[in-house]
């Protein structure tokens, strides 16, 4: 069903939508680990370091391989992912601290939110930098 999805989209929205999916895949670890964590009563920003990392591995390696098919200077690009995913760490803790406690939101709630917003800025980020095709010659 999400083959059939992605083959009718356009190029632009396929390439989101698949970017989605293998982010979503680093998201569900992202999440799960941060659960886990959080309920073995770990700190919620340790928690949130560990299954970042985690959930940042995890989608790197599948979009490299599968959004954007770009295996040339793996240890560049793994540099530029890990640089955009630090700013969306940034981003993810502020907006987990503002959340949880300025408005008192529950910690998983928290979290969820915060996906929302760093997907987008990161897929705008990787798309347009981490995984730029290089000039052809």
């Amino acid at each position: 069903m999400i083959t059939n999805l992605l083959e009718r989209a356009p190029p632009g929205l396929r390439q989101f939508l698949t970017y989605a999916v293998c982010g979503g895949m680093g998201v569900a670890l992202d999440f799960g680990v941060y659960t886990l964590l959080v309920h073995a009563g770990l700190f919620y920003q340790i928690a949130n370091v560990i299954s970042y990392g985690c959930g940042t591995l995890l989608s790197f390696a599948l979009n490299r391989a599968i959004t954007f098919r770009v295996m040339d200077a793996p240890l560049r690009r793994l540099a530029t992912f890990f640089a955009v995913a630090g700013a969306g760490y940034a981003l993810s803790s502020l907006s987990l601290y503002a959340m949880v406690e300025l408005l008192h939101l529950g910690k998983l709630v928290a979290k969820a939110a915060s996906i929302i917003v760093v997907v987008l800025t990161q897929y705008t980020l990787n798309a347009r930098i981490t995984f730029k095709k290089a000039a052809q010659p």
